[in-house]
C-alpha cells in the first residue's frame, strides 16, 4: 500500500529525530541537526584544500565546533570553521474534519544539534534546592537528548499554564551531562526503563500515568567508537561531584602475566618473548585507550563508565528490555555488532563482549531494537539497506533477512501489533514491514529461519534522506489486551522527517 501525506510543514532545520511519547495520543518530540559554515570559500582559498561541506559528513565525525583555530602562518588548521546547531519541539496533532491532520508546535528550544532523542517515564525530577528551584510540577515523561557537543540533556515534559489546557506543554531542562570531554558526538541513547511483555513497553499504570519509577540507567554510543554507560541517572542528577565516581570507572588492575615457558630452546624463548611482547604492547594500548576514555574532567557524570566498544563510529546502542538495564546491544560503522552484560567488570583494558558479530553485515550497523512483546527478538538496521531479525539465545546469524533499500537508519517496533516494523531507509523512504508468524510465536519459542519480512506499507513524499519517524504511542482500546492486536486497532498515524529538505509529515500505516 502506498500511504499519503495527511499533513506536511517545514522544520526550518536539517530533521533527523521524532519520537513519540508513550501513552499520551498526538504528543512527539522532533528535532534537528543543521551545519553552518563560515566563509567557507576563503577558508578553502587559503587553506588549498576543500573540505565536506554538507550536514551528512559533519553529522558523522568529531571535529570540534566552530574550529577555526590557526596555524603559525595564518593557514586554519583543520579547514573551515562551521558550528552545528539544532533544536528540540515538542509538537501536538490532532485529526481534523475533511480526516486529515493538523499540527503545531507547543514549544521549542535551541540547542547543539541534536543526534537522537528518547522518552522514558520515570519521573527524575531532582530533590530542589534552594539553588535550583523546580517547579512542583508532575512530569509527563523525561526527555533525553544526544548533542553533537558531547552532552546529553534531560528534560521533563509537563503541562504548561496555557489557555488551551489541552495542547498545552512544555519542556523543562533539567541537567546537561557531559558524557565525554573530547567533543566525540554522542550519536544515540538508550533508557533502561522499557520494559518487556508490555504493550508500548510500559506496565499500564506507568501509561495510565498512576505510578512511575523515580530511576533509569542510560547507554550513549558515540563517534569515537566507544559506549558511556550511567547506572543512575537519578543519582547524576544529584549531584555533580565526580570522586565517588572515580573509583568504579577508572580501575587500575593490570593484566595477568604471561605463563613461563618450559622449552629450553633459546631460538623458540625468542619466538615467546616476541609473541608476549606483542601481546603485553596490544594490552597497554588497549589500557591507554581505556584510561583515556574514563579521565576525570569537571562536570564528569557521577557513576559514568565508558569502554571502546567499535573501531569506527559506533552508530547505535540499546538496552534489552527483558534485562532489567543489564543487556546492551550496539552497532558500529566497523560492521560489526555486539553484545554487553553490563554486570562484567569495565576494568583493565575495558569491558569484554558477550558476543561480537563481525561477518555477515556489507554496511555500518545503524540501528537496532529490542521487541518489547517477544523476548529474544531484536530488529537491526544497516546501511547495507537491510533490515535483520536476530534471535538473543543465538545473535551470531540472522534468522531473517530483508531487503528494503536506501540503508536503514531507524527501525521501529509496533506498540500494540507485534508483527510490524517501521523502518526509515534513509534513499528510499519509509515503510512499515509485516512477518505475521512473529505474532503467532508462543512464549520462549523461535522464529522460523529465513521467512523475509514483508512490505505492507511505504510512503515516499519525503524528497531527501528519510531519518527520524515513530509510529503514535497513544493509548487505544486494545492496549489492555494481551494477544495482538486487530489491523484496524493496528493501523495508526506515523510521524516522519527528512534532513535537505527539512519536512515533516504525518501519515497512516
Amino acid at each position: 500500500m502506498q500511504a499519503t501525506s495527511l499533513f506536511t510543514c517545514s522544520t526550518h532545520l536539517c530533521a533527523d529525530s521524532i519520537e513519540s511519547l508513550p501513552g499520551i495520543q498526538g504528543v512527539f518530540a522532533l528535532a534537528t541537526y543543521q551545519v553552518d559554515q563560515h566563509e567557507l570559500d576563503a577558508h578553502r582559498g587559503k587553506a588549498g584544500h576543500d573540505r565536506p561541506d554538507d550536514a551528512q559528513a559533519c553529522h558523522a565525525n568529531g571535529d570540534d565546533d566552530d574550529d577555526d583555530d590557526d596555524d603559525d602562518d595564518g593557514t586554519p588548521s583543520r579547514g573551515p570553521a562551521y558550528s552545528r546547531r539544532g533544536t528540540c519541539s515538542i509538537r501536538t496533532a490532532a485529526p481534523t474534519p475533511d480526516g486529515n491532520m493538523t499540527s503545531q508546535v507547543v514549544d521549542q528550544h535551541s540547542m547543539p544539534a541534536i543526534l537522537d532523542t528518547k522518552w522514558s517515564l520515570a519521573d527524575l525530577t531532582p530533590t530542589p534546592s534552594a539553588s535550583t528551584a523546580v517547579p512542583p510540577s508532575r512530569s509527563l515523561g523525561t526527555l533525553g537528548v544526544a548533542n553533537a557537543q558531547g552532552h546529553v540533556t534531560i528534560h521533563r515534559l509537563v503541562r504548561s499554564t496555557g489557555a488551551d489546557t489541552a495542547n498545552a506543554y512544555c519542556l523543562d531542562e533539567l541537567a546537561i551531562l557531559k558524557i565525554n570531554h573530547k567533543n566525540a558526538l554522542c550519536l544515540s541513547l538508550d533508557w533502561s526503563d522499557r520494559t518487556g511483555g508490555h504493550h508500548h513497553g510500559y506496565p499500564d499504570a506507568q501509561l495510565h500515568r498512576r505510578e512511575a519509577s523515580s530511576d533509569a540507567a542510560l547507554i550513549v554510543s558515540q563517534s569515537d567508537g566507544s559506549l558511556a554507560f550511567l547506572p543512575s541517572v537519578a543519582e547524576a542528577l544529584q549531584s555533580e561531584s565526580i570522586e565517588d565516581s572515580l573509583a568504579s570507572t577508572h580501575l587500575d588492575q593490570k593484566p595477568a602475566p604471561a605463563p613461563a615457558s618450559d622449552d629450553n630452546d633459546d631460538d623458540d624463548d625468542d619466538d615467546d618473548d616476541d609473541d608476549r611482547n606483542s601481546s603485553d604492547e596490544r594490552e597497554a594500548m588497549h589500557r591507554d585507550r581505556h584510561d583515556q576514555l574514563n579521565l576525570a574532567y569537571p562536570s564528569r557524570p557521577r557513576g559514568l563508565e565508558t569502554w571502546h566498544a567499535h573501531d569506527f563510529e559506533a552508530w547505535i546502542a540499546a538496552f534489552d528490555c527483558w534485562s532489567g538495564g543489564q543487556v546492551v546491544w550496539s552497532g558500529g560503522d566497523d560492521l560489526a555488532m555486539k553484545g554487553w552484560d553490563l554486570r562484567t567488570p569495565n576494568t583493565g583494558a575495558g569491558r569484554r563482549p558477550t558476543f561480537a558479530v563481525t561477518r555477515g553485515f556489507d554496511g555500518g550497523v545503524t540501528s537496532m531494537q529490542s521487541h518489547h512483546l517477544r523476548q529474544h527478538l531484536w530488529a537491526v538496521g544497516s546501511y547495507d539497506a537491510n533490515v535483520r531479525l536476530f534471535d538473543a539465545r543465538a545473535p551470531l546469524r540472522p534468522v531473517s533477512e530483508t531487503p528494503v533499500g536506501g540503508g536503514v537508519w531507524r527501525t521501529k517496533w509496533h506498540p500494540t501489533d507485534p508483527s510490524l516494523l517501521l523502518v526509515g531507509c534513509m534513499h528510499d523512504g519509509f515503510k512499515v514491514l509485516s512477518l505475521p508468524s512473529i505474532a503467532q510465536l508462543e512464549p520462549g519459542a523461535k522464529l522460523q529461519r529465513g521467512d523475509e519480512m514483508d512490505i505492507v506499507t511505504r510512503f515516499d513524499d519525503h524528497a531527501s534522506l528519510a531519518y527520524g519517524c515513530d509510529w503514535d504511542r497513544g493509548l487505544s482500546p486494545s492496549s489492555s489486551s494481551s494477544s495482538s492486536s486487530s489491523s484496524s486497532a493496528a493501523k495508526r498515524n506515523v510521524y516522519s522527517c527528512s534532513f535537505y529538505d527539512a519536512t515533516m509529515h504525518i501519515w497512516s500505516s
